[in-house]
Order: structure tokens, then sequence, then C-alpha cells
């Protein structure tokens, strides 16, 4: 009997091997199959990168198959099929999961999250509010277009983006997520600065054309889509400040010029109304006339921008030979002037004159650039409720290892930090506006800005005017000294921002504001804004 299992088992012994190592074989391919499946483009793949995958799966916690699919899919933006895909984790970059953290999320066919917390900011009211509105003017249809939508692939997030509507937020998540600054890696999108953030060049991540582009119209509509709005009054003042307050390059030299061209033109056209003279019945030496004077201005005044344009260096370096009054002289000949009021008839004169798209994307109604009748969006933020709303997105994004570094306790700290050293940036370091600004007059707007927004006391100016010059960092510390020592609230800061847009609305006469309101009527209907509110309308 012994014998005869002898003589089985000597039979069955290289079949039973044959079939174990087969089997071995069979689950390194499948293992091989399953990961190369979960990258987004096909790609090579070596023997070690799969021993560093085994490895990193060892290593984490919770859902481990969720946590590696999650690292591979982020890494593998940017790459293309005809590349190497390097799965090592980048030094510095913090991709993927904590360690612990659960990634059990249901998903749609697109594979969206849908088991995630509901928001309490009234999502729901919001996006039905956008529908109802749609359908209401389906027939005539809201005018708009879908034009700079940036999509994170990984997740399959797609965001429409407005100027002065939170965009420098959400653009520091994608140039974080898609390494796309000029340093390389870095640990947090806060460590991007704020003039990189917008006037650097993108090189891997993409503003996808849904117009034009049938794959990236397939690829957004098939994605988790958001936008973020502002309540139009507020946004127009912050886009005054930000932008002909503080000595922005482009602002003053672009729009300025056109801007001081439109206001003599329209005080022209009332000059001729009231003294009711038909120009048309003029001579045609009294026409030509007042055609010159008009060409004239705006030539004088495209000049003040082609001088100020690359020059800058040049002109200010000349400006100290010449004594204070002529230094005067030179600065109201070159830097004009923007008031609000001129900015707010600007937007209603090209609005009028041409059309609501043809104003910039920073003072446009967002339904211009991000139509949410075309969008269709999944999520509507506002800047009102800002801290509440990108938490919730985040989350959508499988990003909550970062939310605590994008919501920082100290969030006014941050902001102050960022606008002293893009301004420093621009006019110290790299001399644009050196012609209208010194190392004074740019600090001095600074605390004028940091007044309007709330985050000093309204008598700043006058407690460190006698400071001033500062270096950049003396600068910063100064103010944020006031700022600290203030001991302000969250409620102090909106009382005192509110009080300065109300002070600031109070100048501009009530024919040209029902006109703002009529420009962004669909603004305030998609998005349930008041048309009229009572503090700016005197009501």
């Amino acid at each position: 009997m012994l014998a005869g299992s002898s003589r089985i088992s000597r039979i069955w012994r290289p079949w039973l091997f044959a079939t174990l190592l087969l089997a071995l074989q069979s689950g390194i391919i499948l293992k091989q199959s399953i990961y190369i499946h979960s990258i987004a483009t096909p790609t090579t793949v070596s023997t070690s990168q799969l021993t560093t995958i085994d490895n990193s799966t060892k290593s984490l916690h919770g859902n481990k198959a969720a946590a590696v699919s999650h690292r591979t899919e982020r890494l593998s933006l940017g790459h293309t099929s005809h590349q190497h895909l390097t799965l090592t984790q980048p030094k510095g970059l913090r991709v993927g999961p904590q360690h612990g953290q659960n990634l059990s999320y249901k998903r749609d066919v697109n594979g969206v999250p849908v088991n995630l917390p509901p928001s309490t900011s009234g999502q729901s009211s919001r996006l039905q509010l956008v529908r109802d509105t749609c359908h209401r003017y389906e027939t005539s249809g809201i005018p708009g277009l879908v034009q700079k939508v940036y999509v994170y692939e990984a997740e399959k997030v797609a965001y429409c983006s407005t100027h002065k509507i939170a965009s420098t937020y959400w653009l520091r998540v994608f140039r974080w997520l898609y390494n796309d600054t000029s340093r390389g890696h870095v640990n947090s999108p806060l460590d991007i600065s704020k003039y990189e953030t917008h006037l650097s060049p993108l090189k891997r991540l993409k503003t996808r054309d849904v117009s034009n582009n049938t794959s990236d119209r397939q690829l957004v509509e098939s994605s988790y889509r958001f936008l973020f709005t502002r309540e139009p009054y507020a946004r127009l003042w912050s886009v005054y400040v930000d932008k002909f307050l503080l000595p922005d390059n482009y602002f003053w030299n672009h729009f300025a010029p056109k801007i001081k061209s439109s206001v003599y033109a329209i005080a022209h056209r009332k000059a001729v109304t009231r003294k009711q003279v038909n120009i048309t019945a003029q001579s045609p030496s009294k026409q030509n006339s007042t055609g010159r004077r008009l060409l004239s201005l705006e030539a004088r005044q495209t000049e003040w921008g082609n001088r100020l344009r690359g020059n800058d260096a040049h002109m200010f370096q000349s400006q100290q030979r010449f004594a204070p009054k002529q230094q005067q002289a030179l600065i109201q000949k070159y830097c004009p002037t923007v008031t609000f009021h001129d900015f707010l008839q600007y937007i209603v004169h090209v609005a009028t004159m041409q059309s609501g798209q043809a104003l910039d994307d920073h003072f446009r109604p967002v339904h211009y650039g991000c139509n949410p009748c075309k969008f269709r969006p999944d999520f509507v933020g506002k800047i009102e409720t800002m801290k509440e709303d990108s938490q919730q997105v985040l989350r959508r994004m499988r990003l909550d290892d970062i939310m605590d570094d994008l919501n920082p306790t100290d969030h006014v700290q941050q902001e102050i930090n960022m606008l002293i050293d893009f301004n420093f940036q621009l006019v110290v370091k790299r001399k644009f506006q050196r012609t209208c600004v010194t190392d004074k007059e740019l600090e001095l707007r600074l605390i004028k800005a940091f007044i309007i927004n709330g985050y000093i006391p309204g008598n700043s100016e006058t407690i460190l005017e006698k400071q001033l010059p500062l270096d950049q960092q003396a600068f910063e510390e100064a103010v944020l000294k006031l700022y600290r020592d203030s001991h302000r609230t969250s409620a102090d800061i909106r009382q005192q921002r509110k009080g300065m847009k109300v002070k600031a609305y109070e100048k501009i006469p009530l024919d040209l504001l029902h006109s703002i309101r009529n420009i962004f009527r669909w603004d305030f209907e998609l998005f349930g804004y008041d048309p009229e509110p009572p503090e700016l309308f005197r009501k």
C-alpha cells in the first residue's frame, strides 16, 4: 500500500509543481493588468516600479487599494502615452490620502463620489434657482459662453473660472495638483505666490476649450462641474481697489487710458446736449475740429500707456533728476487717475456701445464667461460662504489633507502677506509703474486697501505715515502688528468692509447704479442676489 502511494506521489509531484507555478505566474500577470488599467494613459511599467507600488501598498492603512490607485492617478497627470511614467512620489509633493483615511466612496457611472456629506449652504436651492432661471428664459436664451475651464482629471472635477471670484484660490490648487510652478514641487498650494499663480505661463495645466475642442467638451461634460459667484456690487468695488487703487501694471497701462478717453467723450456729449448744439449741423470745419480733439486725447492717452509699458525703469531714473514740482507734473501727465465713478461709467459705456461680452473678464458678469445654462454646474459656490463651500469641493476632489492649509486660522494674515509680496514684486523688484509710484506711495496705497478690506483700523494711515517708506519685511511687520494689536473679530472686519463699500457707492449717481444693475441683471437672477440693496440705492 505504501509502495503504491509513493509511486502515485512520484507521478503527480511534477504536475502539482507545474500547476502551482502556473497559478503564481497568473497572479503576477493579473496584478500587472489591474495596475496598468488604473493609469490614465498607456505607459511602460517596469518590474522595479511594481515593486515600488507593492511596498507602498503595505505601508498604507485603511483602504489600501483605493489609496494606491488614487496616488497613481494623480501622478499620471501631464504624461502622454509616449513618455515613461515615474511612479515614485516626488520629494516635497503632498499627494494621496493621509494614513488611515477611508476612501470607500460610492461613485456614479462617471466615477464621481456620491456619498459625501451634504452641503449646509443651501446648495440644492442654488442649483434649483439656476435651473429654473435657465428654463424660464429658454426661448430667448441667457447670453454667454463657457470659456475658461480647468479639469483635475484624476477625480474628473471641472472648474469654470471667473476673475475676482476666488480665482487665485482655485488656480493655486490646480497648479499644485499639476506641479505647474517655476520651482517644481511645492508642499502646499499656499507656497505658490499670487504673482506666479496669475503671471507665470501654464505648462502642464491646460485651459479647456469646450466650444471648439470635442475631446475637451466631452471631458468637461463627464466631470463634476463647479463654479463660484459673488455679489456684483461688492465684486466691482473689489476690482477697483485691486486694479486701480493698487498699481496693477496691465490695468494702469491698458484700461486707464481707455477709461479716461470714454469719460472725456461722455462729458463732451453731455456738454453738447446741455448747449443744445447739434454737431451734425455744424460746418464741416467745426465737425473736423471736434473729431480732432477726441482723436488727439485718445492718442495722448495711448502714448501714456506706451511710455509706461516697458520704459518704467528708465523714466523712474530720469524722474529723479527733476525737482519735486516737476516730478508731480510728470506724474499728472503720464499717470491718469481713475476714480470709482470713472470705472463704473466705463463699464456702462462699453456694455452700451458694444455688449456685455466685450467687457474684461475681471468686471464682466459671470454668465458671459461661465454661462451656467451651458456649463450646467453640479455645485455653485459663493464668496459669501467661501470657507464652507471650498471645503465641500475639496472633499469632492479627495483633497481633505490640504483643507487645513487652504483654510488657515488666520486668513487675514495670509491675505496681507500675499498682497504686500505681490505689489512689491511688481513695483519695487520689477520696476513696473515706477514713473507713477514711489515706495512711500505704494505703501500708502496698500494701507488704504487693507483699511477698505477691514483688516486694520481706519486711522492706520495716520499711525504709519511718518515711518514710511520701509523695506518690504519691515512694512509687512508694521501692518501685521496693527492688525494683531487691534484684536479684530470677523464681525469687525465685515462691518468695516461693508461701511467702506457703502461710502464708495454713496458718490455714485442713482442713474449710473441703475445702469450697472441692468448690465448684471442675469447674475442677480441666476444666483439669487438683491439687484437693489437698500444701503446702496438709498432706500
